[in-house]
C-alpha cells in the first residue's frame, strides 16, 4: 500500500538528516522531504497510527522562533495521541506521548510566561502525566528503549520518588571486588 511507503520514507528522511551536521540545509532538506511524505501518508490514511506518529515526529523537528515551536507543539501532542490510540500496542507512540508531556513538564517558569503571552493556553503536562505514558510504553514492551527507562527515571526523580527512580535506572557493568 503507498501509505506503508510515505511513511517509511518519512522515517526514512529522518534518519538520514541525523546523519547531518545539524544546521547544514542537507539535513532541513531531508527533514522537509520527510515531513512532505509524512503529510503524504497522513492524507492516504488519516487512520493509521504509524502516518501520525510519524507526521509528529517530523513537524516537531522544523526549525522556527519560540512561539512557532510552542503553536506546533499542540499538533505534535495531537498527532501522538492519536498514534498512540491508533496503534495501542506499539510502544514507541506511548512513549512519544511520555517524552512530550516530560519536555513541557520541564519548561522553566520564564518559557511558561513566554507561552502565556503568545497564546491564551499555552500547552501544559505533568511529570506524572509523562510517568503515566511512559510506564504503559515499558509494560507494552519491557526494555524497548533504554531512553524510556531514563525518563522514567527523571520523572520519579522530580516527583521525589528516589528509591523508584533508582530502580528504573539500568544496572551497571559488574565491578571487580580489589
Amino acid at each position: 500500500a503507498p501509505e506503508q511507503l510515505l511513511w517509511r520514507a518519512a522515517r526514512a528522511c529522518k534518519k538520514l538528516a541525523e546523519a547531518e551536521d545539524p544546521k547544514s540545509e542537507v539535513r532541513m532538506e531531508h527533514l522537509r522531504d520527510g515531513l512532505e511524505y509524512a503529510t503524504r501518508a497522513l492524507e492516504a490514511a488519516p487512520e493509521l497510527g504509524a502516518a501520525h506518529k510519524w507526521y509528529a515526529i517530523l513537524l516537531g523537528t522544523r526549525p522556527g522562533s519560540t512561539a512557532d515551536k510552542i503553536k506546533s507543539s499542540f499538533a505534535v501532542k495531537q498527532h501522538f495521541d492519536r498514534a498512540a490510540e491508533l496503534d495501542p500496542a506499539d510502544p514507541t507512540s506511548r512513549h512519544l506521548v511520555g517524552l512530550w508531556c516530560y519536555e513541557v513538564a520541564r519548561l522553566s517558569w520564564l518559557e511558561r510566561k513566554a507561552a502565556s503571552a503568545l497564546f491564551a493556553s499555552p500547552p501544559e503536562a505533568t511529570y506524572q502525566e509523562a510517568y503515566t505514558h511512559l510506564s504503559h510504553a515499558e509494560r507494552l514492551e519491557p526494555g524497548f528503549y533504554a531512553n524510556n527507562r531514563l525518563l522514567l527515571a527523571k520523572c520519579c526523580s522530580e516527583m521525589g520518588q528516589r528509591q523508584e527512580a533508582r530502580d528504573w535506572l539500568p544496572e551497571g557493568p559488574p565491578v571487580e571486588p580489589g
